[in-house]
């Protein structure tokens, strides 16, 4: 996908030197072109938004295992989460890191989708399908971006107009299943735990990554996460441990290592236990895929 061929980037020399010049490592808005059977693996730090332009990728991420999210869909990836994949045609894709509390509007914040809507039915993520708002979009930040228009204000800019696309464009049950991942009944807090998950082994470790005492820090998970943290500790890990052994060449001896584990026997047993599967199995069967 390009721009149109007469009409082209002006100043590029001064968009460059501009000190608002969003180029570094971790944009806020970038793309990324894949070429037909070419990996692209995300460890996220941050929430972020994947948004195919054109093509088809392959995944593996949290519940969803060889998935597509082809053309014109989206999917969110919450901080502190492995994402795996490969471009199953020549694929190109939009990343935009959510770096602030998201509001769909200036009167309506993400929160509001937990009142408005009954999660009772909902599955825990789903993607969202660009309708012919999103796609112009999205098609647009897509040639911006490769143009090299990359300034800081006009990306700030652009994801306001991205949730306001969302806000007046789609239902707020859809909009409930796409956000789901990041929605508890304090976001806020829940944002600071899922940026912060990652570095923490113990429920003390958390607490004093996010300032409190283990009492208080228990109290207020169980209201935001309802599960005790120990609980969703332990689940994390286990997302973490699968993710080894499914999209990577470690060993299970070098996994056993990495997640604490005494030996690759113990390992075996917490998979047969919170799987219902050894750590082989898992392995053979996604090399089966």
């Amino acid at each position: 996908m390009q721009g149109s061929k007469d009409i082209e980037l002006l100043y590029t020399k001064e968009h460059i030197s501009c000190r608002n010049y969003d180029d570094g490592a971790n944009p806020l808005i970038e793309v990324v072109d894949l070429h037909k059977n070419e990996n692209w693996d995300i460890s996220t730090q941050e929430n972020k938004i994947v948004y195919v332009v054109k093509g088809k990728i392959k995944f593996l991420f949290n519940g969803f295992s060889g998935e597509n999210l082809s053309q014109s869909k989206a999917i969110i990836l919450p901080a502190g989460t492995k994402f795996v994949s490969k471009a199953e045609k020549d694929t190109s894709i939009c990343v935009l890191r959510l770096r602030s509390h998201i509001k769909l509007c200036d009167r309506y914040s993400i929160e509001r989708l937990l009142k408005d809507e009954n999660v009772s039915d909902l599955e825990e993520q789903t993607t969202l399908q660009g309708n012919e708002i999103l796609q112009s979009y999205m098609q647009l930040l897509y040639i911006i971006v490769k143009d090299g228009l990359k300034c800081i204000s006009l990306f700030e800019i652009k994801l306001k107009e991205l949730f306001f696309i969302l806000r007046g464009y789609y239902p707020k049950k859809e909009l409930l299943g796409f956000f789901y991942p990041l929605l508890t009944n304090d976001t806020s807090f829940s944002n600071q735990i899922l940026l912060n998950h990652y570095k923490a082994k113990t429920v003390k470790d958390l607490a004093d990554l996010t300032h409190y005492s283990v009492s208080g820090f228990e109290k207020r998970f169980k209201k935001a996460f309802n599960v005790p943290p120990s609980q969703w500790l332990k689940e994390q890990r286990a997302k973490n441990i699968y993710h080894e052994i499914n999209c990577t060449h470690k060993t299970l001896k070098e996994i056993s290592l990495e997640f604490g584990f005494a030996s690759p026997a113990h390992l075996n047993e917490f998979c047969k236990s919170y799987f219902g599967i050894t750590p082989g199995k898992i392995r053979k069967e996604n090399i089966a895929k």
